[in-house]
Formats: C-alpha cells, sequence, structure tokens
C-alpha cells in the first residue's frame, strides 16, 4: 500500500526529462507463493476508462474511434523494469514518444489542431 501511495498520481519523466504524463495504476503479478510484485505501471487517458460508468466507457470509445480514429482504448503498460528513480517524479529510461506516451496528443494534433490556420509546433 505504501508503495501505490508513493508512486500513484505522479508524473512520469522520461530519459530525456520531458513530462509524459502520470501514473494512473499499478500492474501486480501474483507468484505462486502468494507474493504480489509490480509488473508495471499503467498510465495514458485509456488507464481509467474501466472505472467510468458504462456511458461514459462507451463515449470515451466513440471519441477515440470516431473522431480521432484510434483503436479502441488501452492502457499503455510500463514495464516495472524500466523505472529507475521514483522521487517527485517517477523517471523511466524509454523515450516518451517511442514508448507511445504522447499517442492520443499525437492524434488530436494530426485530426483537429494541424488544419486550422497558423497551428504552428
Amino acid at each position: 500500500m505504501y508503495l501505490m501511495r508513493l508512486v500513484l498520481d505522479k508524473e512520469i519523466v522520461d530519459r530525456n526529462g520531458h513530462k509524459a504524463g502520470k501514473v494512473n495504476d499499478l500492474m501486480l503479478e501474483l507468484h505462486d507463493d502468494g507474493a504480489l510484485q509490480v509488473a508495471a505501471i499503467l498510465t495514458g487517458p485509456d488507464s481509467f476508462v474501466s472505472l467510468l460508468p458504462d456511458w461514459m466507457d462507451l463515449a470515451t470509445i466513440w471519441v477515440r474511434t470516431s473522431l480521432l480514429h484510434l483503436d479502441p482504448p488501452d492502457p499503455i503498460e510500463i514495464g516495472w523494469s524500466h523505472v529507475t528513480q521514483i522521487d517527485v517524479a517517477v523517471h523511466i529510461d524509454l523515450d516518451r514518444v517511442k514508448a507511445g506516451l504522447l499517442r492520443t496528443q499525437e492524434a488530436v494534433w494530426k485530426r483537429w489542431l494541424k488544419p486550422l490556420p497558423f497551428s504552428e509546433r
């Protein structure tokens, strides 16, 4: 329980020092001896969809598939072995783009913002 309090809702920082989202949940692994071990951290806007009421879950799926042309939601899993440090943030040894941590932001940019006049990055 202490680990969850220490890690949940913390900012994720990639290996280049860029913000990459927040830790929304932890995936635990149950071993044969009954011990629990952290397998991964879950992040992304899709990691909490299952906690929403059914109608909000369906609305989220509709927005992703119809408006953003993304696959149905799946949380992004970052293996616990990629966590390098935990302080005010959770540091990982992955690049945020290559790990897929910006897929929703990129979809919003390409579909809705990039076509606008004077939009630049």
